[in-house]
């Protein structure tokens, strides 16, 4: 049906998302999300409550393939309501896959919840790396670095490493917040290095050496005659 392309198509793929088999639901909410037919987001965004949980997955993942800006605030209430974390990871994944910074502030205030199971934490540090450089995420990581999951911490070395390479020109608060990714950084390569934990001391290296560069290159930039 997806590879038909057709309004017939669509119509086919919506109407199966309320089919009496959740088999069938999930599997309609999937092929839409692989359509990239945007006029698909008002029924994925129903089937965000079905009472399946595995159509609720199906849907959140599809949002995310879609890619549309206006899945985000969709995806941010059904994360207010989720109560199963088996549900709660595949959203804060589609709000990462989407990628804007409108999904900064749900990401950052899961990740800084302390009862929140650390699978769904992983996914959410994982998805603020995937966004740009913004006050709120590199806050929001900042503060990953301290999780008590060994991932949630690589996760948040990696995003620090990625989102630092979207900034463009160093203002005075940009310059704040790089001087504090480093030191935090630095700080956290010491204690996993006593710690004997290289995979997330390897993470926090790669992402110091990425500051680091990226510091240079700006003041460089700067101090360069016009």
């Amino acid at each position: 049906l997806v590879a038909l392309a057709s309004e017939e198509a669509l119509g086919a793929l919506i109407e199966a998302l309320g089919d009496s088999s959740p088999l069938r639901r999930a599997a309609a909410a999937e092929a839409l999300g692989w359509s990239q037919w945007n006029e698909a987001l008002p029924a994925l965004a129903n089937a965000l409550s079905d009472e399946d949980a595995g159509v609720r997955v199906a849907a959140a993942l599809a949002i995310g393939r879609l890619g549309t800006a206006e899945g985000v605030p969709l995806l941010a209430a059904r994360l207010e309501q989720e109560p199963l974390p088996g549900v709660r990871w595949a959203v804060v994944r589609a709000l990462g896959m989407i990628g804007t910074l409108a999904a900064a502030e749900p990401l950052a205030s899961c990740l800084a919840r302390e009862e929140e199971p650390a699978l769904v934490r992983r996914n959410a540090a994982w998805a603020l790396g995937r966004l740009a450089w913004d006050q709120g995420v590199v806050e929001g990581l900042l503060a990953a670095l301290d999780d008590a999951d060994p991932l949630v911490r690589w996760h948040a070395c990696s995003g620090l490493e990625a989102v630092v390479q979207t900034l463009e020109h160093v203002e005075e608060t940009d310059q704040a917040l790089l001087d504090a990714i480093q030191e935090a950084l630095a700080r956290l390569e010491a204690d996993e290095a006593r710690a004997e934990a290289e995979s997330v001391g390897e993470a926090a290296t790669r992402a110091l050496e990425q500051v680091r560069a990226a510091a240079r290159a700006r003041r460089g930039r700067r101090l360069k005659p016009a």
